[in-house]
């Protein structure tokens, strides 16, 4: 059997970085909100560089880690707990002002805004549409009422987002 030796001998040797930090940059596995299935599939095509400076906040979220960048949000994949404690342990030494400069909560809340925002302007309209389209439309035999409820449900889509962009403004 010195083929299953050999292929054990090679699976041995494949180590993979999934974190790694130094002065100028570091890079993480961090897959966006939508993209779990080709993560899942292979893990390592979303690992990502980015640069020291631009870090803003670092802080636990829950079992995770958080960073905030400039420009975005980041929480690191497949760290273990140790690992986020070495990580903090780090920045609490040589980076004091990024330690939790910006609390967790206010992003999550930022974030839950966000959804529900998503929410409401893309399945709103699509069920109105589609409850149009199978009720009145004849389940889409009518081709004038379901291409006025479609139409309508793009526009009402349009016209939410809209509302939901005046009614942030007003809060902020």
């Amino acid at each position: 059997m010195p083929i299953i030796s050999l292929f054990k001998d090679l699976k041995h040797k494949e180590i993979d970085i999934i974190f790694s930090l130094n002065s100028n940059n570091f890079s993480c596995l961090c897959p966006e909100n939508n993209e779990y299935k080709g993560y899942a599939l292979n893990p390592m095509g979303y690992k990502k560089y980015f640069k020291m400076e631009d870090i803003v906040s670092v802080q636990r979220d829950r079992n995770n880690l958080l960073f905030v960048l400039k420009q975005e949000i980041i929480r690191p994949r497949e760290l273990k707990l140790d690992e986020i404690e070495i990580i903090l342990n780090y920045f609490r030494q040589n980076h004091t002002e990024t330690i939790a400069a910006i609390e967790a909560q206010g992003i999550r809340k930022e974030e839950d805004r966000l959804y529900r925002a998503k929410l409401i302007v893309i399945v709103i309209p699509c069920i109105l549409g589609g409850g149009v389209t199978y009720f009145l439309g004849d389940n889409g035999r009518n081709i004038w009422i379901t291409s006025i409820s479609l139409l309508g449900a793009i526009g009402l889509g349009f016209i939410l987002s809209k509302i939901i962009n005046l009614l942030y403004r007003r809060k902020s």
